[in-house]
């Protein structure tokens, strides 16, 4: 145990810490007109002025329906990925002529203890792993969700869902967690993460994806099936130091410190990233007290 503290602490020292000052975010449900105001119309109104969606799709979009859709938009004020799509969205939904009465803005937390969640949960059941996420609605039921980005253009995806052709978003693999989670097979203590990990596998782009549906998971309290998707993780990506680290949160948060210090360990000694150091010796400080 004092190796493993002096050796995290010796990998630690290259990590220099400062205070950023940060944009006050948004949370809970708000209005379009939140956007049009600073600090954060600097980039809404930019990224909306500069998107040129494509006539041709346009065109088309403006054939559909849309008495029976709404949208909900979960969104984040501190997310690269909102600032840049959520206006090209917004601009394709404008120029079809969507009603605005029936988009919903959620906008969700960053905090690790409140991770993707709005002040009252209204993201609660829609399991919103990454953010933006784009929640296209009939009749208040889901038809299909845009994840962070769309899989070619916000026209072109949103004809697709619009209508009902095959539309897979990005991170198929949140598609088959949602499932699992409906059918309780990450609290099965009988379900063994290997076996999860040889189904999904396919559908699994980084050790990102599964990690940010551990740390969801994490957030709202289901520490069982956090847990089991961090296995999930370590399983496919037994290399990777941070999936290790996360594994560790997961199982002290769990309650089990053996497994936490075992997973730590396990990740220490292939970590070759001296600014994840810090991270490590913090979680292992963590453990000794508790």
């Amino acid at each position: 145990m004092k190796k493993l503290c002096l050796l995290l602490s010796l990998m630690a020292l290259p990590c220099l810490l400062s205070a950023q000052q940060k944009e006050p975010n948004l949370w809970g449900i708000v209005t379009i007109d939140s956007l049009n105001k600073a600090p954060y119309d600097v980039w809404f109104k930019k990224n909306y002025a500069d998107y040129k969606p494509r006539p041709s799709v346009i065109g088309q979009l403006k054939g559909v329906s849309f008495k029976d859709f709404s949208i909900k938009m979960f969104f984040g004020t501190w997310c690269g990925d909102t600032k840049r799509e959520m206006p090209r969205l917004l601009k394709v939904l404008d120029e079809i002529g969507f009603p605005k009465e029936k988009i919903t803005f959620i906008a969700l937390s960053s905090a690790d203890s409140t991770r993707k969640q709005s002040n009252k949960r209204e993201e609660s059941g829609y399991n919103i792993f990454r953010v933006g996420c784009y929640i296209v609605e009939k009749n208040g039921v889901e038809v299909n969700r845009i994840y962070e980005l769309p899989t070619l253009s916000m026209e072109r995806d949103l004809l697709a869902i619009f209508v009902h052709q095959n539309y897979t978003p990005q991170y198929p693999a949140y598609a088959v967690i949602e499932k699992w989670l409906k059918e309780g097979w990450l609290a099965e203590d009988n379900i063994s993460p290997q076996s999860l990990a040889t189904q999904i596998r396919p559908k699994v782009g980084s050790m990102s994806d599964l990690n940010a549906c551990g740390y969801v998971l994490l957030a709202a309290g289901k520490l069982k099936e956090a847990v089991k998707i961090f296995r999930i993780n370590t399983t496919l990506f037994p290399d990777n130091s941070s999936a290790w680290h996360s594994l560790a949160e997961g199982w002290f948060k769990f309650g089990d410190k053996e497994k936490a210090q075992i997973a730590l360990e396990n990740g220490l000694q292939m970590n070759k990233n001296p600014e994840l150091a810090h991270e490590f010796l913090a979680l292992q400080k963590q453990i000794a007290a508790k």
